[in-house]
């Protein structure tokens, strides 16, 4: 067992990607995320602050041995598909909007989320189960839950002293 705030050696995770599609020779994945709310920009990714798509990816190659070479979010309501896409892989791919990742920026990113994920982690089990506040909290159907706005007053059971 680790000591509080020491990384565990793995964090199993549970969870569905939407769609995966293979290259017409099956050497390489596509990943699309349908999305209900807003697309995620790839800096939140690479700031370690949004993770579902990373950890996609990070499912992809570790779980299943496939090289991703791109991840599509594909809004159902309104909005265009946003590609985060690794340049040149594939003959032919022709990504619509979104960003290119260099081969040093997607291994920065899946390195990124690796860390928030061992944080995570970490925190979890030594019991910070805070929410981490944010603009997602607007779009949550869970605000009932974590109690945003306690959070952010000080007023969370975590922070209150335990009653007599």
């Amino acid at each position: 067992a680790e000591a509080p705030g020491e990384s565990p050696a793995a964090v199993e995770l549970a969870g569905t990607i939407d769609r995966v599609d293979l290259t017409p020779d099956g050497q390489a994945a596509v990943v699309i995320d349908y999305k209900l709310s807003r697309t995620t920009p790839l800096r939140e990714m690479l700031a370690g602050t949004s993770l579902q798509v990373p950890i996609y990816l990070l499912a992809m190659e570790q779980l299943f041995g496939q090289q991703v070479v791109a991840a599509v979010q594909h809004p159902l309501r309104k909005g265009e598909p946003y590609w985060v896409f690794r340049p040149g892989l594939v003959p032919g791919l022709t990504p619509g909007k979104g960003d290119g990742l260099p081969t040093a920026r997607y291994a920065s990113l899946l390195a990124t989320a690796q860390a928030a994920i061992l944080k995570a982690a970490c925190g979890i089990r030594d019991g910070h189960t805070l929410p981490a506040l944010g603009d997602a909290c607007e779009l949550c159907s869970f605000t009932e839950v974590c109690r945003p706005d306690d959070v952010a007053n000080g007023q969370s059971d975590e922070t209150q002293a335990p009653s007599p």
